[in-house]
């Protein structure tokens, strides 16, 4: 009997036990979930947040990142969950939704952590063949390295955190070709290229007007050769004319901006890539490589001056008056197809001036334009040219000459004292021509197209020449 009795006291504790459990399951089972919000959006430096819960029973928190640290992932009843996320270092933004399970219920909270922006101070740099020091400012938080870096380029730090300095060192190039590098710096998971140009130039002009600073830092008012590239004006190109023992100049990679300023004693108006009037008048120079942009040739801005030869870039378009005049050590000129105007006495008394071909554009050449050119033993004009001005006198040593097919006028003394012996006209109708237009010439034979012989003997002074042919 009372062995029965505890068997039946064990029965009723195993059931008052499960009774209680699912009274207490029966509890924890929410019947309602809310959320303070639906969405979070965090800054690039991170930060904390929070969000409340509001339910009437067990709460869990699931799908939580590695970069986001909750105080608490589980809960009972209301609660406030509390989190922080770290720097974003990705340069991307970044995003997670965050699951609260209730029992049966569900809801989220969309986490978003706006991408992390950088900047740089540049990402190109150039230096001139001496080398020199240029500072690379990076604003970031986050980690930062540079790598890649070849043996004539060194920095004062290759890593650090957060925003800092970078000096760039370069050492002197002593070799013919300019050098170039491309270093890799490091932002969080993305990587910048900076690159690095070594130029052969003696200087480099960043902010026109400067060029005197730049010479004085460096040393370079006293060389017979010197090579710059960059921004320049006038002020610039007179400073250039202080360099009494200047011989040689290369300009090649310089552009010229629009400029007012002094030149040569005179104030001049500078248009952009433009070479101004009386620019290099006087100097020295024997050898200049003008810069590739040129447009424009000003007024003797060339004149007097001991060039043996130029190269005329094969964008210029004009040249001016008395641009070349002078020039007595002048051996030979090509005249590029872009030039549509070259101005009167441009290459006046270029005494050993032996060859020139224009090529261009060119509808008229003006007066005096190559008075005095005696050595000149080469001509070739351009098939577009429909006037002559007395432009070739005293040209002793010109021979001969072919005239051009669209050429309608040539003015008196255009060739006088040139001592012409041949003229090869491709001209079907006879050119205007006056009586002293070739006088005191040699002229043994007048070559013409073929069907246009009578024509050039009957047109007024041509008929005075003896010999015309076919």
């Amino acid at each position: 009997m009372k062995k029965n009795h505890i068997t039946y006291s064990i029965l009723a504790l195993i059931v008052c036990f499960f009774q209680s459990c699912v009274t207490e399951e029966v509890l924890r089972t929410a019947s309602y979930l809310d959320l303070s919000t639906k969405e979070i959006i965090l800054s690039p430096q991170g930060g904390s947040m929070s969000f409340d819960v509001s339910s009437d029973g067990d709460w869990m928190i699931t799908g939580v990142p590695d970069w986001l640290s909750v105080d608490q992932k589980a809960g009972v009843n209301n609660g406030t969950v509390s989190f922080s996320a770290s720097v974003n270092t990705i340069l991307e933004e970044r995003t997670v939704s965050l699951v609260v399970k209730a029992g049966t219920l569900c809801k989220e909270v969309k986490v978003t952590q706006e991408n992390q922006e950088y900047a740089l101070s540049d990402t190109s740099f150039r230096f001139p063949i001496g080398g020199g020091s240029r500072i690379l400012e990076i604003q970031y938080p986050g980690n930062w390295s540079l790598s890649s870096l070849p043996s004539w380029v060194q920095v004062d730090q290759k890593q650090g955190r957060g925003n800092g300095f970078v000096e760039l060192t370069i050492s002197k190039n002593n070799g013919k070709k300019q050098r170039r590098a491309t270093l890799l710096l490091s932002i969080g998971l993305h990587t910048e290229e900076i690159n690095i140009t070594q130029s052969l130039a003696d200087v480099i002009v960043e902010t026109p007007g400067n060029l005197q600073e730049k010479l004085e830092q460096n040393n370079l008012m006293n060389e017979v050769q010197l090579a710059i590239e960059g921004l320049i004006d006038c002020n610039d190109i007179n400073v250039l004319r202080t360099i009494s023992n200047l011989r040689i100049l290369k300009m090649k990679d310089i552009r010229i901006e629009e400029s007012t300023g002094w030149v040569f004693g005179n104030y001049v108006n500078c248009p952009k890539d433009g070479l101004p009037d009386f620019s290099f008048r006087g100097l020295r120079l024997i050898e200049l490589e003008l810069p590739d942009s040129l447009k424009s040739i000003g007024s003797s801005a060339l004149s007097y001056t001991t060039l043996i030869n130029l190269v005329i870039p094969d964008q210029v378009k004009s040249i001016g008056d008395w641009a070349f005049s002078g020039c007595h050590s002048l051996e030979s000129m090509i005249i590029p197809a872009s030039v549509e105007q070259i101005g009167e006495s441009a290459f006046y008394s270029c005494e050993n001036l032996e060859s020139m071909i224009i090529h261009g554009n060119i509808t008229e050449i003006k007066k005096d334009c190559f008075l005095g050119c005696s050595k000149m033993t080469t001509l070739i004009l351009p098939n577009s040219l429909v006037k002559i001005e007395d432009a070739f006198s005293v040209c002793y040593n010109l021979k001969t000459i072919t005239l051009p097919p669209k050429l309608k006028e040539i003015e008196n003394n255009a060739f006088s004292s040139c001592r012409l012996e041949e003229i090869h006209s491709k001209c079907i109708v006879p050119p205007t021509i006056s009586k002293k237009t070739f006088w005191e010439s040699y002229l043994k034979i007048v070559y013409v197209p073929r069907g246009s012989l009578k024509a050039y003997q009957s047109a007024p002074y041509w008929s005075n020449f003896t010999i015309i042919e076919e």
